[in-house]
């Protein structure tokens, strides 16, 4: 399950930072319980930015993310407001807690960092050469 929500909301860019980006907090949570068990992430190794429009209250928002996902708020990073106007319209009222980036902050392990981006990305490429092959 982990593999395939990271195939589908995790960062594949060249930052080669482990990043997963959704708005339903089951699949923040999901995220996170997969690379506690699978790669041995503790609760310090998480970081939390939020992504919200203008008219969601910041305190109110932070606190939920906070409290769903157990990250105190010393380890979220600077929160977005997105004031785009072709925006604020179409996401109003349907994002009622924002966007939650959570960020795996490797503190100096490398086998937290680059290394894990690149083990997870090889993970997927195993995959998807087994699914073309017929073996999965």
């Amino acid at each position: 399950i982990g593999i395939g929500l990271y195939i589908g909301e995790g960062t594949k860019n060249k930052t080669q930072m482990v990043r997963v980006i959704n708005s339903d907090p089951s699949t923040i949570l999901i995220a996170m319980n997969w690379l506690k068990q699978i790669y041995g992430l503790k609760d310090n190794n998480f970081r939390l930015s939020i992504h919200l429009y203008p008219d969601l209250n910041i305190k109110k928002t932070l606190n939920f993310w906070s409290e769903v996902t157990k990250i105190p708020l010393q380890q979220f990073r600077k929160t977005q407001i997105d004031v785009r106007p072709k925006n604020l319209n179409l996401r109003r009222r349907i994002l009622r807690y924002g966007t939650a980036q959570l960020t795996v902050y490797s503190d100096g392990d490398k086998k937290k960092g680059v290394y894990l981006f690149h083990k997870i990305m090889g993970q997927i490429d195993t995959i998807k050469e087994q699914i073309n092959a017929g073996i999965v």
